[in-house]
């Protein structure tokens, strides 16, 4: 168990002591229970801190710059940093029930996939975002319009790389002997470079 584990039950037997301490007798599941209650309540006010940040404190930053860039990131990027906040506030909150303490491995690994899942999204946005600018960028000083099926297929790839790279980990997460993938991006990169 790592550190915010420990602090985790420390939370939960707190609430147990001090349960006890009022004359209220109650299984110990009732603090843990209160305590992943505390944890999902503070994960759901952060989340709507970064979210009120995001809306209006970096959105009102970005719109005194020269471009759009961030203006169009920040938008992009807001609801899923939001609920990437709110799967990790639920990840250590589960985390305070002993119950689930059998299951804690599966319950890990469903977790870091989640949070692989959504990174990737959120860099893929980001991609597609940083695209789209360039090639208008691009179009403005060759005064030459882009075609966009072309900037469609180069979006399409970057993505599926940032795909690629999150199956892969995911995969780590399993502890899937990597090798072989490795070996094969290896090959398949050097087929598609010639």
């Amino acid at each position: 168990k790592n550190t915010m584990l420990t602090i985790n039950f420390r939370l939960s037997d707190f609430i147990n002591n001090l349960l006890r301490e009022n004359g209220i007798q109650a299984s110990s599941i009732v603090g843990e229970i209160i305590a992943a209650l505390i944890f999902f309540t503070l994960a759901l006010v952060s989340g709507f801190i970064v979210y009120t940040l995001f809306e209006h404190y970096f959105s009102k930053w970005a719109k005194k710059t020269t471009t759009t860039l961030d203006d169009e990131i920040i938008r992009n990027i807001k609801k899923p940093i939001y609920f990437f906040v709110i799967i990790v506030g639920l990840f250590y909150g589960l985390d305070q029930l002993s119950v689930l303490n059998p299951f804690d491995i599966e319950i890990g690994q469903i977790f870091t996939i989640a949070e692989i899942l959504l990174v990737a999204f959120i860099v893929t946005r980001i991609i597609n975002v940083l695209m789209s600018w360039y090639a208008v960028k691009l179009a403005k000083q060759r005064k030459k319009i882009i075609d966009n099926r072309i900037l469609n297929v180069f979006k399409k790839f970057l993505q599926a790389i940032v795909y690629i790279l999150g199956f892969v980990l995911i995969l780590h997460t399993f502890k899937v002997d990597l090798s072989g993938v490795v070996v094969g991006l290896g090959v398949g990169g050097i087929a598609i470079a010639f």
